[in-house]
């Protein structure tokens, strides 16, 4: 979460709103700090740090679905849907997009992740007890989660 400090002293270059400080609560793996911000239309502000505007919500009310740009695929981090993911490399760029995204992105990875491990399960039950997995029954597994769409489905 995050609590509206006040008015920033210094404005914003170039005019163009007024600059709040909003104190941003610690979260996993995030120490808590101070960013200037700016509220625009809709429910979205752009914090002057960042490139993107993003969505707030007040206490108690149901987070807003997080913006389309929010979602990372591995192939958009990785440079193509070929392209051999660096683990290290695609944990830096994930640090560099907005908190909002790194969520957005933790909450889709662990819904593709439980969705790849029910999958999983539901294999080892139907071919028994000491079936060995194959790359064969991982790119069966992978195929029929691109085809459901999301791992939200």
């Amino acid at each position: 979460g995050a609590t509206l400090a006040g008015r920033a002293e210094e404005p914003r270059e170039g005019g163009g709103g007024q600059v709040w400080e909003l104190e941003y609560d610690a979260m996993e793996g995030f120490a808590p700090e101070t960013r200037r911000v700016v509220f625009l239309a809709n429910r979205r502000l752009q914090d002057l740090q960042e490139e993107d505007a993003l969505q707030w919500k007040l206490p108690g009310e149901a987070p807003p679905p997080p913006p389309e740009e929010a979602v990372l695929t591995l192939s958009e981090m990785g440079g193509g849907e070929e392209a051999a993911v660096d683990e290290e490399e695609a944990l830096r760029e994930l640090k560099r997009k907005p908190i909002v995204q790194q969520q957005a992105y933790a909450q889709q990875y662990r819904l593709l992740a439980d969705m790849f491990k029910s999958q999983l399960r539901d294999l080892l039950q139907a071919k028994g007890e000491g079936h060995v997995i194959t790359p064969a029954d991982v790119d069966s597994i992978v195929t029929q989660m691109k085809g459901s769409g999301d791992a939200s489905d």
